[in-house]
């Protein structure tokens, strides 16, 4: 029942924060002269055929929605991807950035299913352990936030989030000790909380000026039904300048600190294809993840194509006071870029990157951050 109330709580108030303010939206632009749109949407549906640490081979269907609430108003996307890898992985994700009208509200989340057999490697940061099973399990997650602005620029608001990690298998004869690390079995988890973003991007897909900076609290616990207690700050900072007429030079810094009762899957990590691509995600984890990336994008004039060179460094540690320098891991690697649109900079990315003996091969919408 505890489960069931915090489904029905997250989704409620996710439903509540987005409804109440599209309306509050839609009684204020009631009262005004809109001014005309002349930016024209734009929809892309294809395959998707990519390969991951992670997943192996995948193969699926994505799509892609991109549009403006009105001429004054930065590109809204609406995306989702159905995938079937050869690990027999299955992943429905849909994701959402949404600006109103003149940007007074950002309407941001994700909702996705995964059955995701794949690599656990404990708890830790060692390099030199050799640790390695294999694990099944279902995961659902749902989050949501609404921000509204309150400067030029700033957008500050509440944001819900669920997440429910089930049917967890081990490997036959597994050497993991049995409730050896909070969600072992199962994990549920909800908790509420706020955000704030400072956002001067030109472009939320395809940036090439400057700034972004989320600041993110969320307190799960038993008063929204969550299973463990732990309390999550997220910081993201990121910059981007154009350094010559078809470069850019981007940058973030990002943390991810949890302290209390944390579930191995809502512990800080780094890899994938967002986050130190060239590392299989989830080789390092702990209740803390510290990592910097930066990247080169060029763009070639008069095509729709470019390319970019990165490189990062991140690590994890049960304390924040833990954190080396000299344990540090690295990443290095490029890509190409294919422009979808005509009159969008939105891209299909295709990336490799080397990290400390692994390796990794992504394709993904728009850029890594």
């Amino acid at each position: 029942m505890k489960k069931l109330f915090a489904y029905i709580a997250c989704l409620c108030v996710g439903s509540m924060l987005f409804l109440g303010k599209l309306n509050a939206q839609n009684l204020k632009n009631k009262q005004q002269i809109v001014q005309p749109n002349h930016y024209k949407s734009n929809f892309s549906l294809f395959p998707l055929i990519y390969y991951s640490p992670e997943t192996k081979i995948g193969l699926g269907v994505a799509n892609i929605y991109l549009f403006k609430a009105d001429s004054t108003t930065r590109t809204s996307s609406i995306e989702s991807v159905v995938v079937f890898t050869q690990k027999k992985q299955i992943i429905v994700e849909p994701v959402w950035t949404i600006f109103t009208k003149k940007e007074r509200y950002l309407i941001r989340g994700i909702a996705a299913y995964n059955k995701f057999p794949e690599f656990f490697y404990g708890i830790g940061a060692s390099k030199t352990s050799t640790f390695k099973e294999n694990i099944e399990y279902e995961y659902i997650k749902f989050n949501a936030q609404v921000l509204k602005k309150t400067l030029p620029k700033l957008f500050v608001g509440a944001q819900c989030q669920l997440y429910d990690t089930y049917n967890i298998h081990y490997q036959e004869n597994s050497s993991i000790v049995p409730n050896s690390f909070f969600g072992y079995s199962s994990s549920f988890v909800s908790g509420l909380g706020l955000a704030m973003v400072y956002d001067s991007r030109d472009d939320i897909n395809t940036p090439q000026k400057g700034i972004y900076a989320e600041f993110s609290n969320v307190v799960y616990g038993k008063y929204v039904g969550s299973q463990y207690q732990f309390n999550n700050y997220i910081v993201d900072l990121r910059h981007y300048k154009k350094i010559t007429k078809q470069g850019v030079l981007a940058t973030q810094l990002y943390a991810n600190l949890n302290f209390g009762e944390v579930p191995f899957k809502q512990m800080g990590t780094f890899g994938g294809a967002f986050l130190m691509r060239g590392y299989y995600n989830g080789r390092f984890r702990n209740n803390h993840s510290l990592a910097l990336q930066t990247e080169y994008r060029h763009s070639i004039a008069n095509t729709r194509w470019g390319f970019t060179l990165f490189a990062g460094a991140a690590d994890v540690s049960n304390k924040i006071t833990n954190f080396r320098l000299s344990d540090a891991k690295l990443t290095a690697g490029a890509g190409i870029r294919f422009r979808l649109f005509k009159n969008d900079r939105a891209s299909i990315r295709i990336d490799g990157g080397l990290g400390y003996k692994s390796k990794g091969f992504y394709a993904n919408f728009t850029e890594a951050y």
